[in-house]
């Protein structure tokens, strides 16, 4: 998976399998918690600007 930290980037990865997946659960559970984090806070600063 490709990482590029301080741009926004969407790089995509096809799985085949459930084994894959489970291959790389742990980094997709990362990558999605940085982005849930990343968009509440944008959302939270988007609040403080109105």
């Amino acid at each position: 998976m490709v990482q590029r930290k301080g741009r926004k980037t969407v790089a995509s990865m096809r799985i085949h399998s459930l084994a894959e997946l489970e291959e790389h659960e742990d980094e997709i559970r990362r990558i999605l918690n940085e982005a849930a984090i990343l968009n509440q806070y944008l959302f939270n600063q988007k609040k403080k600007e109105k």
